[in-house]
């Protein structure tokens, strides 16, 4: 009795934690007015760009006629659908929201793997929530670049693969 009351306090306080973390995330992302301009956000864009309006695959190259680097084609085709119901600087502010909302996921996957090495629940959320905040993840968290979708699969399927 007492162990399921624990664990319905631990995932009351690890939801409560999420959405703190995604409404901090959040205040950033929506305060940005430009993209960041690393060089494969532009390839990234337009490639969703193309994706949304012909459902195929093309290489940047080809697309905007210079001579470009072609990042994989995934995360493109994750936000294409992004590009296809809104436009601009919408649709820009849609990505970088998925992605906060993505990254913000992170951590529950990361409070479990954290938890097999901290003997605390509120050890392991905290330092999933710093995780999260370190800098190099929140400046690939506000660019649309194909490191997001890396991050969070690889953290997702180390989560997975502990499981299994």
């Amino acid at each position: 009795m007492f162990q399921m009351k624990k664990n319905k306090n631990i995932t009351f306080l690890l939801i409560a934690a999420f959405f703190i973390l995604l409404l901090i995330k959040l205040s950033i992302t929506l305060r940005i007015r430009g993209p960041f301009l690393f060089p494969d956000e532009s390839c990234v864009i337009q490639k969703a760009l193309y994706f949304a309006k012909n459902l195929q695959l093309e290489s940047c190259t080809n697309i905007i006629n210079v001579s470009a680097i072609d990042p994989y084609p995934f995360y493109s085709m994750i936000v294409s659908p992004i590009y296809y119901f809104c436009s601009g600087y919408t649709a820009y502010l849609g990505i970088l929201t998925l992605n906060t909302i993505l990254v913000s996921s992170l951590l529950f996957p990361l409070y479990a793997i954290f938890r097999k090495f901290i003997d605390s629940d509120v050890k392991s959320i905290f330092t999933g929530i710093l995780v999260l905040l370190l800098p190099s993840i929140v400046v690939f968290e506000k660019a649309a670049m194909n490191e997001t979708a890396f991050l969070a699969a690889s953290i997702w399927f180390l989560y997975f693969y502990m499981k299994s």
